[in-house]
């Protein structure tokens, strides 16, 4: 026995998703941010790392390398300059 699932229209289905953003308008939008804000993360650590490689090819210091990692050194805590390994 086959028995077949209601299947909408094209106009109903539009109709439906239409009521559904209109109804939750602010949680669409936070979730478009929030994937516009992945996708820019997402590219973000690509481009660090290849400026990274660049320039130790270039020939910079491990100083720069840790100041833009975020490893340069921590006042306040611990001692001036300290560096936590």
């Amino acid at each position: 026995m086959s028995t077949l699932l209601p299947i909408a229209s094209g106009a109903e289905i539009r109709a439906q998703a239409g009521a559904l953003l209109h109804r939750h308008r602010r949680t669409f939008a936070a979730v478009l941010l929030l994937h516009a804000l992945a996708a820019v993360a997402g590219l973000a650590a690509p481009r660090l790392l290849g400026e990274l490689v660049g320039a130790v090819e270039g020939g910079t210091t491990a100083g720069h390398i840790d100041r833009v990692v975020g490893r340069g050194p921590r006042r306040g805590r611990g001692g001036a300059g300290k560096r936590n390994t």
